[in-house]
């Protein structure tokens, strides 16, 4: 959300948000993130909202890079909803450990997500 505001003078992270940053950036996909207020997905014309993982933060710092990380798997699995789901799983994960590196594994990210091993579409 800030990082919108900072460099595209988008405000709000909403439906519209999404919608305005897809037509600055020209992209046909983007991804707003909103800390506790969850994740916005455009794609298509259309916008969806992901509501945030419950997390206690014991550290913030790297779980931006979880949630591209999660992002980034999901995409390479052609499913772009599994991968915001992915990327907040690794994000709330990340808060929850100290320091800058994601020590987690798919078996956590799966148990935040609740879904049990091969039920995850790969």
């Amino acid at each position: 959300g800030e990082d919108a505001a900072d460099l595209f003078g988008v405000h709000s992270p909403s439906a519209e948000a999404v919608g305005q940053l897809t037509k600055v950036l020209s992209a046909p996909t983007v991804v707003l993130t909103d800390g506790a207020n969850g994740v916005w997905l455009g794609h298509e014309g259309r916008a969806e909202h992901f509501a945030a993982i419950p997390t206690n933060t014991i550290d913030r710092i790297g779980a931006g890079d979880a949630f591209c990380a999660g992002l980034i798997a999901g995409i390479l699995e052609n499913d772009l909803r599994h991968a915001v789901r992915l990327g907040q799983a690794m994000a709330s994960l990340k808060h929850t450990m100290h320091g800058d590196h994601f020590l987690g594994n798919m078996a956590d990210v799966e148990r935040i997500l609740g879904v049990k091993g091969r039920d995850v579409r790969r």
